[in-house]
């Protein structure tokens, strides 16, 4: 119904303040992200990428990327990184809001699914789902330095806090990998189908590992699957199941 497609079309915006009412913006969201500091909040739509001042919920800049699908600030906040449909990543400098460069058709196969840099902003990670693969760019040069192949489908990877380890999916597995040397260190599979098979989910395709998160530490790396619907906890050391 119309009330049903404008809340569809809406961004909320809420705040922990008793009393006072959420902002909203209107606008088709496909993906989020907020800045490091919090003074912007960049919404991958449709026709573009959308900036908008969370403290006001007014929309500041609109960059001209179109067919955008997840968006990735840098941890310093000097860079966004837009990936889009068309498989093309394009990078702005956050302080003039200008692209600086744009990554065309050298990322996998598919379009990509996850962007991460790299604590020290030199590296960009794109994971890029049923290409089976990630690839990780130079930032400042926009090369390819290295791609890994993988065994399944890789959705989401995520540097860790300090920068020493990647994380990546890879169809029913986790793999870790050294940043330095690109080595694979451990790898742990995740038991989607037996823990499916206990809850009595039922399977429609092939499983895999839905999206994973290090913590603050970079000791512990959380997984979670969206066919066995499960939250499991991993030492990253030992790969041991918490």
């Amino acid at each position: 119904d119309q009330k049903s497609e404008k809340r569809l079309n809406e961004l909320m915006i809420l705040e922990s303040v008793p009393g006072k009412k959420p902002r909203t913006s209107r606008a088709n969201v496909l993906g989020l992200e907020f800045s490091p500091d919090g003074r912007y909040l960049a919404g991958a739509t449709r026709p573009e990428v959308a900036i908008w001042e969370p403290g006001t919920g007014s929309m500041v800049r609109s960059l001209p990327v179109r067919q955008s699908n997840v968006l990735r600030f840098s941890r310093d906040g000097k860079w966004l990184a837009i990936g889009t449909f068309d498989n093309s990543i394009h990078l702005y400098d956050v302080a003039t809001w200008t692209e600086t460069r744009s990554f065309g058709n050298q990322v996998p196969p598919t379009s990509p699914t996850d962007l991460d840099f790299s604590p020290d902003g030199q590296s960009l990670v794109v994971a890029a789902g049923f290409g089976n693969s990630v690839a990780v760019f130079d930032v400042a040069t926009g090369v390819q330095t290295q791609r890994l192949a993988l065994d399944g489908p890789s959705f989401y990877a995520q540097f860790s806090p300090d920068g020493r380890l990647l994380a990546c999916t890879s169809g029913e597995s986790v793999r870790l990998y050294d940043a330095g040397t690109w080595k694979l260190l451990r790898s742990f599979s995740i038991p989607i189908r037996e823990t499916a098979q206990r809850l009595g989910v039922q399977l429609y395709s092939d499983p895999h590992v839905s999206r994973i998160r290090f913590d603050p530490n970079g000791r512990l790396l959380a997984v979670s699957t969206l066919e066995s619907r499960e939250l499991s906890i991993w030492d990253v050391q030992t790969a041991g199941r918490l």
